[in-house]
């Protein structure tokens, strides 16, 4: 029936928690850093794996010498010699040493960053303010 709710939940009947639940490991306790932490983490791990192909194409056009017979010259060239050559594990190569530096990275900086903001924030406000 529309409008009813698919689970009812009443004080005499207790809903177990699930493993998943931040409640079910640390009580009513405030686990928002946690929350930050692992936000952050897979961010970065997501944007360092969206961009692996830069990634991947930067460091060949770096470490090429000259007079070698391969040559990277070039965007979209360095990219389709990469996917002739290697697949799309050439594009990946590397990507689990950056996402190993990457995680811990982001995850404290975007922890620390809502920590602060909230430590910053006057009493009543959802944002931080600035002078204009």
């Amino acid at each position: 029936m529309p409008g009813k709710p698919a689970v009812l939940v009443t004080p005499e009947s207790p809903v177990p928690l699930s493993v998943w639940s931040s409640r079910y490991w640390f009580g009513n306790s405030d686990v928002t850093w946690l929350k930050h932490l692992i936000a952050g983490g897979v961010s970065g791990a997501v944007s360092r794996t969206v961009v692996s192909p830069l990634e991947r194409m930067k460091i060949l056009f770096q470490v090429q010498s000259k007079g070698t017979g391969t040559n990277y010259s070039g965007v979209f060239g360095t990219l389709a010699k990469i996917w002739r050559e290697e697949g799309i594990a050439g594009y990946m190569r590397g990507n689990g040493t950056n996402v190993v530096r990457i995680v811990p990275y982001s995850a404290v900086q975007f922890a620390t960053y809502e920590q602060l903001k909230k430590l910053l924030m006057e009493e009543g406000k959802t944002e931080l303010d600035t002078r204009r």
